[in-house]
């Protein structure tokens, strides 16, 4: 299986000019060319500065990183997966991440949505690995965490949902920790939110705009919920769903199901208000 996935993934990768105009990749060669003036700058400058800067193509470079971060995110998803449930239901998930189409299709692409997908898992596993070695995480191993998941949001503002979820997992035990740790990740994006601001005039909010804009009416189309929740089946695909109902009707341990509550809901939540 491994096998085919890295056939598959080197196949991909030989055809990176089929995404050659997804605003990331327009983005990095306008930065590249000295040309600031874009959103993505204000919420997604990590891959942005990273391929704008490499001395390779920026579409080369993100679709490298998006290659490697396949096969990141499936192996991360098996380890998670065993950690919280057993070997197989590890090999299970990674399947099914592997081989879903979606995912598949933006495997070599010179977009964020692949490395972010592996930035959230890399999160979720050490703040697993975590919790298991500690139990009870201290300020030093929250302040980590928190740090780590800052610089992963530089990836994605979907990562905003990685720390929310972490948020509401600690929430049950120290409203406390909670607190320090959304307040200790926050540094990151809001310094860079400030300095973006200052130097390039883009920051979340005017992304927020534009998103809310898209939302009620994307290329003079109206703003249409049905055609989104379509997104969300396809992406999380049809096993993932049923997968998901059957955990829910079988799970015996309730600690390690609001884990895995709090690890999807964040997302989920956002897909369906998106």
């Amino acid at each position: 299986v491994l096998g085919i996935l890295v056939f598959s993934t080197l196949l991909l990768f030989f055809y990176p000019t089929t995404y050659s105009n997804t605003d990331l990749l327009l983005a990095a060669r306008a930065v590249r060319n000295g040309d600031f003036g874009h959103l993505l700058v204000g919420t997604r400058p990590l891959l942005l500065f990273l391929s704008a800067y490499l001395p390779l193509d920026p579409g080369l470079t993100l679709a490298i990183i998006s290659s490697l971060s396949y096969l990141l995110a499936v192996y991360l998803t098996y380890k998670l997966s065993s950690i919280l449930q057993s070997y197989r239901e590890g090999l299970a998930a990674s399947f099914v991440v592997a081989t879903n189409h979606a995912v598949i299709l933006n495997a070599a692409s010179p977009n964020a949505d692949v490395p972010a997908m592996a930035s959230n898992m890399l999160i979720w596993y050490l703040f697993v690995k975590a919790i298991i070695l500690h139990d009870t995480l201290a300020r030093r191993e929250i302040t980590v965490l928190g740090i780590i998941a800052g610089f992963f949001s530089l990836i994605r503002e979907t990562l905003l949902a990685t720390a929310l979820g972490i948020v509401v997992y600690l929430f049950k035990g120290s409203m406390k920790r909670a607190l320090f740790f959304l307040a200790i990740f926050s540094l990151v994006p809001l310094s860079w939110q400030i300095i973006s601001l200052y130097l390039f005039g883009f920051n979340y909010l005017a992304q927020l705009r534009t998103g809310i804009g898209l939302s009620l009416g994307y290329s003079g189309v109206p703003y249409n919920p049905v055609k989104v929740l379509g997104y969300l089946v396809d992406g999380l695909t049809p096993l993932l769903m049923l997968t998901s109902v059957l955990g829910f009707l079988f799970e015996e341990n309730l600690a390690k199901l609001k884990l895995l509550t709090s690890l999807g809901a964040p997302s989920l939540a956002l897909s369906v208000l998106w």
